[in-house]
């Protein structure tokens, strides 16, 4: 889930029913989701990151700079550890493929098989690898506030008969 909140208030002049209603949220949240994983998510392994999510500071970073690149030449790592977010490639391997999406009327969760390592913070003071990989930026919550308006305004356009030109406002 993502770490931040929208809120969504319909016309009250629009007479749908709480099921129709639900149904279209729980679509918006879903395109919402698919939109974080199809635009954001690579950004999150590229080497700016760090400054743009706000990245915890690495302990010793140039002692495992160095050391990486050393084992990069005896085991072929694929990004030898220059990047925050990859070492060996697995956890970007395996957060850029297809998530299960979970999609309610208020929320949508994102399932991905990532490494165990992603989900524990078994020592103090080491960066929350989980916390850093769904780190969003206020222009990317205002990207995806507009997917969710646009996918809602769409489902009521949809709608026939008197509510074709109702709208729904993201505040």
């Amino acid at each position: 889930m993502l770490p931040y909140y929208v809120k969504i208030e319909f016309d009250p002049d629009i007479a749908i029913s709480k099921r129709a209603r639900n149904e279209m949220l729980r679509a918006a949240h879903g395109a919402q989701a698919l939109e974080w994983h199809r635009k954001f998510v690579k950004l999150h392994f590229d080497q700016p990151a760090r400054y743009r999510y706000g990245y915890a500071r690495r302990k010793y970073q140039r002692r495992k700079e160095v050391a990486a690149k050393q084992k990069a030449r005896r085991v072929r790592v694929k990004m030898g550890g220059r990047r925050d977010l990859v070492y060996s490639g697995l956890t970007r391997h395996k957060m850029l493929r297809p998530p299960y999406v979970r999609a309610y009327p208020t929320r949508a969760h994102l399932t991905y098989a990532t490494p165990s390592y992603v989900n524990t913070n078994y020592r103090p003071g080491r960066p929350q690898l989980g916390k850093e990989l769904t780190a969003v930026t206020p222009g990317e919550i205002r990207h995806l506030e507009k997917t969710i308006e646009v996918k809602i305004n769409r489902d009521l356009r949809d709608l026939k008969g008197r509510y074709a030109k109702r709208t729904v406002i993201i505040r």
